[in-house]
């Protein structure tokens, strides 16, 4: 599995406009939850490709969703599981989420 070792540059342009004082509040919380969304199913693929430095640089990036369960979740996976049932996990989520449609 290939993991790109940098951040896709619309992640980035995203963060950096809403971090800007022109964005609305409100359109500013969910633009960066969407960020670090993403920063997130980049960590849990660096994982499954056995890249845990990647995947703990990518979970500090996150860290505005702390309190989340799946920061959380993510962070267990990157010390405890081992990257094959990370990547059968995710395989899972995947076929459940095409199936339920």
């Amino acid at each position: 599995m290939h993991v790109a070792r940098t951040e896709p540059p619309f992640l980035l342009r995203m963060a950096e406009r809403a971090r800007s004082p022109r964005m609305a509040p409100a359109l500013r919380r969910s633009s960066l939850q969407l960020v670090n969304y993403h920063r997130l199913t980049l960590a849990r693929a660096a994982i499954s490709a056995g890249d845990r430095l990647l995947a703990r640089q990518l979970l500090w990036r996150a860290r505005q969703s702390l309190f989340s369960q799946r920061w959380w979740f993510t962070a267990i996976m990157a010390t405890l599981l081992p990257g094959p049932l990370v990547y059968r996990w995710q395989h899972w989520r995947k076929l459940r989420k095409v199936a339920l449609g």
